[in-house]
């Protein structure tokens, strides 16, 4: 699973970079200064958006990328400090939880502001910003009070910086500098490879690209029972005892029922963390009326689409809620 993270210095003139690498090949994008309005679109035919934008003065906003298929909320936010933007989203993917913390810092990130959110986050959680900070720890050539009490709390923290020494802001072509952050929870920075990007796609910040090993090769499997031979068997096992024991009677139809039930490993797509038997079973058969009511085109074959359309619907949704 792979991050990308850019303050993009006005997106709504930058989206065609959004079809190139890394963007295109990014789960996950994490932008900053996006100069978003309230009725500013963006749309993606895989991602959904968390969004914030200052509705009191130009610039600023944040804005989070999911994969549709993963569920996200937005847990924590501010929008209207002039010093400080926050946008933090809780993802559940593939029944592991994590958290992505977005931060936009413009005259300098001061870790007061947040510090007990932050210490209060219990679950592995991502730290991605432009903190306009500077110090020595991460490749500055001065500090600041502001940056000074950030590593304090860095170093007392449950976090890891992942910076390298490659500079992530460009001011001119001889001035460079790492003000560009990322941090994740100590419990995972043997996961994680971090790097910077060879291109600014003409924002004078670079893009900074995380990939998690945890979701690498990861599988998603339904259990799947055959009924019919069950069925024949336990008629067969009761017509053929001659002296019903409660106990024997359930053993044997237990080990019937284990010896038809399987299951189904689902590798061809990365599929919700709530789908289940029902929800794919009727994805199967909306798809298979629908070939077939394209084919022929005959009423009953697209009433009989329709009701399979109409029963995947349901049990995704039920499937989601009850999640």
């Amino acid at each position: 699973m792979t991050f990308v993270q850019w303050n993009c210095r006005s997106l709504n003139n930058k989206k065609i970079w959004l079809h190139q690498p890394p963007f295109s090949t990014a789960n996950f994008w994490i932008f900053q200064e996006t100069f978003f309005k309230a009725d500013d679109k963006l749309s993606h035919p895989n991602k959904i958006f968390f969004r914030t934008h200052r509705s009191n003065r130009f610039g600023g906003g944040l804005l989070i990328g999911i994969p549709k298929n993963i569920s996200g909320r937005v847990i924590y936010s501010i929008d209207n400090d002039p010093n400080l933007e926050v946008l933090a989203v809780e993802i559940h993917s593939k029944n592991l939880n994590f958290n992505i913390v977005n931060i936009y810092a413009p005259h300098g990130f001061n870790i007061a502001s947040i510090k007990r959110f932050l210490d209060s986050l219990s679950i592995p959680t991502f730290i991605f910003g432009d903190f306009n900070l500077h110090h020595p720890l991460w490749g500055g050539n001065s500090q600041s009070s502001l940056s000074e009490s950030f590593v304090d709390w860095l170093n007392n923290s449950e976090f890891s910086m992942l910076n390298t020494s490659a500079p992530t802001h460009i001011s001119n072509p001889h001035t460079s500098s790492i003000i560009d952050l990322t941090l994740c929870s100590a419990s995972i920075y043997n996961e994680i490879d971090c790097y910077v990007f060879d291109c600014t796609f003409e924002s004078d910040h670079i893009p900074i690209v995380i990939s998690w090993s945890k979701f690498q090769n990861t599988t998603h499997s339904i259990k799947t029972i055959t009924w019919k031979p069950i069925i024949t068997k336990s008629i067969e096992i009761f017509n053929t005892t001659s002296q019903p024991n409660i106990d024997l009677l359930t053993d044997q139809i237990s080990r019937t029922i284990s010896a038809h039930t399987s299951n189904k490993i689902l590798v061809d797509k990365d599929y919700p963390p709530w789908w289940n038997a029902a929800c794919h079973n009727f994805s199967r058969l909306k798809k298979l009326a629908w070939n077939k009511a394209r084919r022929n085109i005959a009423t009953t074959e697209w009433i009989k689409y329709k009701k399979y359309r109409s029963k995947f619907k349901f049990h995704f949704k039920k499937a989601k809620e009850n999640y």
